[in-house]
């Protein structure tokens, strides 16, 4: 008897999103077995455009932004689905070349890891480059976009903007050497990008300045290279982005320690 191939199921949240839609399409669609979108108002033709695509089986539809609304609705519909796994991309996020059904199948077969961590890299101005600069490089060492394997006990933070990721996977995660091509940083995109920020730096006015900055043109850039082109070079950055990844987590990992030692210090002399 044929062993069923996991069932995979992608979730999209969607506003205006043509620019990238057709590629994202291609690239997701080849991977998945389904797709649930929510469309928080899109009037660009995104919404007519996902109707007619064979593997999107599920289209709500929001007003207003929402980050966290529009998750939990998405995560509810993929639930609805059964799926074995789920995974979370924007619309101007695809995955390299390498990713294929078949190595997502051989991820999905494990029976140890629930978690498949991706790297983003926002390419910056063509597609042949991405930011490198210093508070980027520790960026992309941190690995933000995941495969998971579906539990009961998993949730999305009911937070309008900037809501995280997926919560409550338990089960060992598994930093991936694929890579994720970010695409909103392309000349092409400027206007897609400024309109982006402005609604950005309404929603979360504090954080305006780090939502202009990363529209600085002037950021440092790396060459981006296909595994095929330069195996080696990819391979040495991933080991880089990996040991920046173990350096910033230990640091982490000793300051809140020692600020839990120095508590304890502190209410051991109050209370002698």
């Amino acid at each position: 008897m044929t062993k069923r191939s996991p069932k995979l199921v992608a979730m999209l949240r969607v506003k205006d999103g043509m620019f990238f839609l057709l590629r994202w399409l291609e690239n997701i669609g080849s991977l998945v077995d389904e797709i649930v979108v929510v469309d928080n108002g899109s009037t660009d033709g995104t919404y007519e455009h996902l109707q007619k695509h064979p593997k999107v089986i599920s289209i709500d539809r929001t007003e207003g932004f929402d980050e966290g609304r529009d998750k939990i609705l998405a995560y509810k519909r993929a639930k609805e689905r059964n799926p074995d796994w789920i995974i979370w991309l924007d619309v101007d996020e695809i995955f390299e070349d390498r990713m294929t059904r078949q190595r997502v199948e051989k991820m999905m077969a494990s029976r140890w890891i629930t978690r498949y961590f991706f790297r983003r890299f926002h390419l910056q101005g063509d597609e042949r480059h991405f930011q490198a600069d210093r508070r980027n490089l520790l960026w992309i060492a941190c690995p933000n976009r995941v495969l998971w394997k579906d539990q009961p006990t998993g949730f999305f933070l009911n937070k309008r903007i900037h809501n995280g990721l997926i919560q409550g996977i338990r089960g060992l995660g598994w930093p991936s050497s694929i890579r994720i091509r970010h695409f909103v940083y392309l000349d092409e995109y400027n206007k897609y990008v400024a309109q982006k920020t402005e609604t950005y730096i309404q929603i979360d006015p504090a954080r305006k300045e780090m939502y202009i900055r990363h529209r600085d043109k002037r950021v440092r850039t790396w060459t981006w290279y296909e595994y095929h082109e330069h195996p080696v070079l990819v391979s040495l950055r991933t080991m880089l982005y990996s040991t920046l990844f173990l350096f910033c987590f230990a640091l982490y990992l000793i300051r809140k320690y020692t600020k839990r030692i120095l508590g304890i210090l502190r209410h051991d002399k109050s209370n002698p």
